[in-house]
């Protein structure tokens, strides 16, 4: 499982995915031999949430869905099982996560919503029981992005554009409590950038500018930081593009 996340930082991803369905099979033989074992069967759920999220990082539309349905079960059991365990809740708010943005790529928005809005329950669950969690928080803002996301598919821009300044008044003030981890500022980049998206498509091209120039001042000061993971190399060029187009 190790080498396989070296190969897909390379994008090797033939290599990772031969690797990581040799450790599903590993992972289910040891299951079988211990089934009340909980990280044993744990480990099958987490193999195969990686292979989701590698056929995520692809695009593959062909393979992804399947590949993040699978992740749903375990959890879900898990939790009707033990309704108060934060690891399998937490586990269930990602795999739903993961579905969603499986959905996305393959082009199905209402799908894409559900799924999210699944996320978004247990998360928001978890958040009740442990109300100051910031890592809770800005997964909860990450959900509701996606939520944003899937109202852009569906043309309904304006919905979009609430739903993700939500997300950014929400992630705000955890980005700004916490310097340190600049996935904040990146998903605050994310919102900002969806947000002109949106705006754009409104016709509104003044609101469009003045939200991708958040996005792109973000950006720069990640990049000041050399904090820019190799797949989002492009970034900034992509958003510099998109601002011209916008000041058209």
């Amino acid at each position: 499982r190790s080498m396989s996340k070296a190969k897909t930082a390379l994008g090797d991803y033939d290599g990772a995915f031969s690797d990581l369905y040799l450790a599903v099979d590993v992972s289910k033989e040891l299951a079988q031999q211990f089934p009340k074992d909980f990280r044993v069967q744990r480990s099958v759920w987490l193999t195969e949430s990686i292979i989701c999220e590698a056929y995520i990082d692809k695009a593959e539309r062909q393979k992804v869905v399947d590949a993040c349905t699978k992740i749903i079960d375990f959890p879900t059991k898990a939790l009707a099982k033990e309704p108060e365990n934060g690891v399998v809740a937490y586990d269930l708010a990602i795999s739903h996560f993961n579905l969603s943005r499986a959905y996305r790529i393959n082009n199905e928005p209402s799908m894409t919503l559900a799924s999210a809005q699944k996320a978004i329950e247990v998360m928001t669950n978890l958040i009740k029981k442990d109300p100051e969690n910031a890592e809770y928080k800005r997964n909860l803002a990450v959900y509701q992005t996606e939520i944003g996301r899937s109202y852009m598919m569906l043309k309904q821009y304006e919905r979009a554009i609430a739903e993700l300044k939500n997300v950014i008044a929400a992630m705000g003030p955890i980005a700004e409590n916490d310097k340190e981890t600049t996935t904040y500022r990146y998903d605050l980049a994310v919102g900002h950038r969806l947000i002109a998206e949106s705006y754009f498509k409104l016709a509104d091209p003044i609101a469009a500018v003045e939200n991708v120039d958040k996005a792109i001042n973000l950006v720069n000061g990640l990049k000041a930081e050399n904090a820019i993971r190799e797949s989002d190399k492009d970034l900034l060029a992509e958003l510099e593009k998109e601002r011209t187009e916008y000041s058209k």
